[in-house]
């Protein structure tokens, strides 16, 4: 999608201690993203673009049909400085390729990836430059089911607030009760509140 951006920013050899005895090592690699006007930066593992494929290539085969390959894995010698070179441009490059293809930008798995703020989501929901695939709701649609979800609750409500006025009415027409002897009468099936009259059968 034009309205994205991905930069390459270079590439970091980080070190993991586990349990205390052993050192491993492992490559980050660093992107700034950009959307509007709203920019943040990424920091990746190469397993976190293999983890992100695997997810984009079974449930979107066709969309998938497009991209460019990712680069292949390696057992041995994965964070020497050539090898790092090599896989940071092509992978700069395959995640260019997902932006570009058709539909990929909207999809969970890839706005996860890219860890895209809420702020960035709103405004893109706000101008209709998102529209859902497959399987993908937006944050904003969410708000907008839970807004309605809350509506429905006050329209449920809506009875017992009715009740409370017509006994209010009903108390200033009939001084004499109190509002809960009030309520008490309303409850018996032979007494109804009919607009301001009390009516009781004879």
């Amino acid at each position: 999608d034009s309205f994205w951006r991905v930069e390459l920013l270079g590439s970091s050899l980080m070190q993991r201690t586990v349990c205390a005895v052993f050192t491993s090592e492992f490559t980050t690699y660093s992107f700034n993203v950009s959307v509007g006007n709203h920019r943040w930066t990424i920091q990746k593992r190469y397993s976190d673009f293999r983890d992100l494929d695997t997810q984009l290539a079974r449930k979107y085969p066709k969309r998938m049909q497009g991209t460019l390959r990712l680069p292949p894995k390696k057992m041995f010698g994965k964070n020497s400085s050539s090898l790092v070179q090599v896989r940071q441009s092509a992978l700069d490059s395959y995640l260019k390729s997902l932006l570009d293809a058709k539909g990929l930008i909207q999809s969970h798995e890839l706005q996860e990836f890219l860890e895209t703020p809420v702020e960035a989501e709103l405004d893109l929901d706000h101008h209709g430059e998102r529209s859902d695939v497959e399987g993908t709701h937006s944050l904003a649609s969410s708000l907008a089911s839970n807004e309605a979800s809350l509506a429905e609750t006050s329209i449920c409500n809506q009875p017992v607030t009715k009740m409370k006025s017509w006994a209010e009415e009903a108390e200033v027409k009939w001084g004499e009760m109190t509002s809960g002897e009030l309520m008490s009468h309303h409850a018996d099936p032979w007494v109804h509140l009919a607009g301001s009259e009390l009516i009781s059968p004879r």
